[in-house]
C-alpha cells in the first residue's frame, strides 16, 4: 500500500510542478501582449530629445491609444514603454494631438483632452494649450 501512496504522491507532485510552470510561463508573456507602433517623431530644435507620438496596442480587449514619450536623441522606444507624459484613448491619426518644440527644453502640446501624466521629463517643461 505504501508503494501506491508513493507513485500517487510522486505523480501528483509532477503535475504541481508542471502546473507552477505553465502558470509562470503565461505570466512571464504577459508583458509582451503588448505593441507600440510609432506615428512620428517630432524632435528638439538642438536634437538632443524628441517626442514620440505612437499607437499602443494590448491585445483583443483593449482598444488603441495615443501615447507620448520624451526620449533623448540616442533612446528609442521598446514594445513594453508606455507614454512618458501623455496617454489618451483612440488611434493618434483620430487624435488632433499636435506637438512643437519652443525650446530645446520646453515642448508645447496642442489639441489634448486628457490631463499631463507629467509636467516635466528630466529639464523639460512640457506646456498645453
Amino acid at each position: 500500500m505504501s508503494r501506491v501512496i508513493k507513485a500517487v504522491f510522486g505523480a501528483l507532485l509532477v503535475l504541481a510542478v508542471i502546473a507552477v510552470g505553465g502558470v509562470a510561463a503565461i505570466w512571464l508573456s504577459l508583458d509582451d501582449m503588448c505593441g507600440n507602433q510609432v506615428e512620428s517623431e517630432i524632435w528638439a530644435p538642438d536634437r538632443a530629445n524628441k517626442v514620440v507620438i505612437f499607437q499602443r496596442d494590448c491585445g483583443a480587449t483593449t482598444g488603441f491609444s495615443t501615447q507620448l514619450s520624451i526620449l533623448a536623441s540616442g533612446d528609442e522606444l521598446h514594445s513594453d514603454d508606455a507614454g512618458n507624459f501623455y496617454v489618451e484613448t483612440g488611434h493618434p491619426k483620430n487624435s488632433g494631438i499636435e506637438v512643437k518644440w519652443l525650446g530645446p527644453k520646453s515642448v508645447l502640446i496642442k489639441g489634448a483632452t486628457r490631463p499631463l501624466r507629467a509636467s516635466e521629463i528630466g529639464d523639460i517643461k512640457i506646456l498645453r494649450e
